[in-house]
């Protein structure tokens, strides 16, 4: 009967699978945890198994419970299932997230205690949004306007908090960035409770607390759900690894975990790769399966990858192999800097044939985006970008910049230099300008009102003069030396960079900025077009960030990149400090390895989207500065060298 099964998948569906996927799929009764390299087939093998328990085993479709990373993952099984499988075989089985699935157990518990909470996370009628609550409460604690990037911050800490169950007195072995982290967390969660809201994580927190102190409901659940199957298991925070504990708990109930810990990318926020790693410690009596054969990639990418990913030491041991023929060698590249590696890629990119969907540019750095979309954009090529959210053209630098340069061209622009009055070298105090202000007018601009009326000292009055004349030469110059202007003539450098420290920047950081918008200025003829083309710019990025599907070059972060795959793909920006970043380096010199096998995890999962076109490159210069190759690279290199020794071996 299993034969039938199988050769009916391969006659009709044209589906044959190799023997370490039939054998997962074949699995019975018990616990199981299934390895699966990139481009081995998880989702095929996971929709085969889920119809060959139904129609082989005559397991009721409602159940079994399938449990994903995301809701694309949940909509893609479902549809595969549907097109292979149909009504063939009853009822569709449930394909869901673990978020939508803990909503269903919180709503069943709202209905029954008739407390309705509503989501701060999307349209609801409370009238405030998650981010403008944390703004407000952050406010009050710690006597600051945040930064948008500091509410991020915040917001992303709790997320972390949540979803890997910290107490409130373990809070200070963590390394976080907001100041009063557990005072804003208590006043956040009290001011949900009070108004019946929740946020995202709070789905996974409440149902896990609820299965966790009502037997009945838990029972109830390992009922209906004897056979769980979880897919991108590598992937689940601790709140929900416990979930699955909990819901797998039933007297002979069945979980099937898919994952690979090689690609375990989202421990920053809150993965907890520990229980796929120690899978055989909380189920002692499972099955381990492996799936290592690799059908995307090419030879040289397969080779590569695999001899590199080695190198980590919490793993578990396997070998991704591939049958795919050789097609051509990885490239490695060393370019000059951003700018050189820029034009590279984009030369590259106009001599290859297909279509640009299939052309990937992948970066850490989201300034990278910018810099790409610029230079695509001028030149009419149509792009997409993943995992960027916009916050270049909000940001406080930026924002500053624009009001320098939008008071240079009118002296009684008032509400530009608000906001840069204390951002100069002018000394000014926020009283004589304020008496300054209100003497502005037709005949008299803001230094002219300064002069008379600021209550300025001579040596004030001496720096004005100079300080107007830089002003008025803005207009004169190119953009990138008007900015350098700002930078040292009008002293903004000098207070961006103090400026950061409070804002969680680093002074490199606020120099990156800085840079980009140089390399934006530098075809804007004049600073009206300039800030044209950013306006321009952001909105071009804005449209490009929504598309449901790829259109033209897709420029993504290696994290939003998994689970996509390219025929060709450009890793970029390959130099130590961002590719592997600063502290995994630092750590990893005072004897802390973690981190560094956590990005070497990273740059495993880029170089594996790539089908048969994988190009790494490497800058020597960076913002203007010398900056080390990086280590990952020259990983790479020693890799291809081993391989051409051993090739050359065989053949003597």
């Amino acid at each position: 009967m299993e034969m039938d099964f199988f050769q009916e998948l391969e006659q009709e569906k044209g589906i044959r699978l190799t023997s370490q996927q039939k054998a997962a799929v074949l699995h019975g009764e018990g616990h199981s945890l299934l390895l699966a390299c990139p481009g081995s087939g998880k989702t095929t093998v996971m929709v085969v198994k889920t119809a060959y328990m139904i129609r082989e085993r005559g397991i009721p479709p409602q159940n079994i419970l399938t449990l994903t990373f995301s809701v694309a993952a949940a909509g893609d099984m479902r549809k595969r299932y549907g097109a292979l499988f149909g009504g063939a075989e009853g009822p569709m089985p449930r394909f869901s997230t673990i978020h939508s699935f803990c909503y269903g157990i919180m709503m069943q518990e709202c209905r029954r205690t008739g407390v309705l909470r509503q989501n701060i996370e999307g349209k609801n009628s409370f009238g405030y949004t998650k981010m403008q609550i944390l703004t407000n409460i952050f406010e009050e604690v710690n006597k600051e306007k945040p930064t948008e990037d500091m509410v991020e911050t915040l917001a992303g800490e709790i997320s972390y908090i949540k979803n890997l169950l910290i107490p409130p007195e373990r809070y200070k072995e963590h390394d976080f960035a907001t100041a009063n982290i557990q005072k804003i967390y208590m006043i956040y969660a009290a001011f949900k409770e009070k108004h019946q809201l929740y946020d995202f994580d709070d789905m996974l927190l409440l149902a896990y607390q609820l299965l966790k102190r009502d037997k009945g409901l838990l029972e109830r659940q390992q009922r209906l759900h004897p056979y769980l199957q979880v897919d991108e298991a590598q992937d689940n925070s601790r709140v929900q690894n416990q979930i699955i504990r909990l819901l797998a708990g039933g007297p002979g109930n069945s979980l099937f975990m898919v994952a690979d810990d090689d690609q375990t990318i989202y421990e920053w926020r809150g993965a907890d790769p520990g229980a796929v790693l120690e899978f055989d410690k909380t189920y002692p009596s499972a099955t381990l399966y492996r799936m290592e054969e690799n059908f995307r990639s090419s030879r040289e990418i397969v080779d590569l990858a695999g001899r590199f990913i080695e190198k980590n030491q919490k793993r578990h041991p396997k070998r991704i192999i591939t049958k795919n023929p050789p097609v051509k060698p990885v490239g490695i590249h060393k370019v000059y800097n951003e700018v050189a590696q820029m034009k590279f890629v984009l030369e590259d990119l106009a001599g290859q044939k297909g279509p640009l969907e299939e052309k990937a540019v992948l970066y850490r750095n989201n300034l990278t985006a910018v810099l790409f979309a610029e230079a695509l954009e001028r030149q009419g090529i149509p792009f997409t970008i993943r995992g960027n959210k916009g916050h270049f053209f909000k940001h406080w630098v930026l924002e500053d910049i624009r009001n320098f340069l939008r008071f240079s061209l009118d002296f009684r622009d008032l509400s530009s230099f608000d906001g840069i009055y204390y951002k100069n070298g002018m000394f000014l105090s926020k009283a004589g300008y304020g008496k300054a202000k209100s003497h502005v007018d037709r005949k008299r601009d803001l230094f002219d009102a300064l002069l008379l009326h600021g209550g300025l000292q001579e040596f004030q009055k001496n720096r004005l003069y100079g300080f107007r004349h830089d002003f008025r030469s803005l207009k004169e110059k190119p953009l990138d030396l008007a900015i350098v202007t700002i930078e040292e003539d009008l002293g903004y450098g000098k207070w961006a960079e103090s400026g950061a420290k409070g804002r969680g920047m680093t002074r490199e950081g606020v120099a990156n900025i800085l840079a980009t918008l140089k390399f934006i200025g530098k075809r804007c003829r004049g600073i009206q077009e300039f800030l044209d083309r950013l306006d321009l710019l952001e909105a071009a990025m804005a449209r490009a960030g929504v598309r449901d599907r790829a259109e033209g070059v897709v420029l993504s972060t290696v994290h939003s990149s998994k689970g996509l795959e390219f025929d060709h793909v450009y890793m970029v920006d390959l130099f130590n400090s961002v590719f592997p970043g600063a502290e995994a380096l630092k750590a990893a010199a005072e004897g802390d390895s973690g981190r560094l096998e956590a990005e070497r995890r990273l740059f495993y999962v880029a170089k594996t989207r790539a089908r048969t076109d994988l190009h790494l490159l490497q800058v020597k210069n960076y913002n203007g500065k010398p900056v080390e190759p990086s280590l990952f690279l020259t990983e790479v290199e020693e890799v291809l060298s081993q391989g051409k020794r051993t090739a050359k071996k065989a053949k003597g």
